[in-house]
């Protein structure tokens, strides 16, 4: 997931919120 579209914090809190989405869900 290094190679998303936004760079610096953006990227870090989309994985962040993807990442936790990704834990509630299951």
């Amino acid at each position: 997931m290094a190679s998303m579209p936004f760079s610096m914090g953006g990227g870090v809190v989309f994985g962040l919120l993807f990442c936790f989405g990704s834990i509630f869900l299951a």
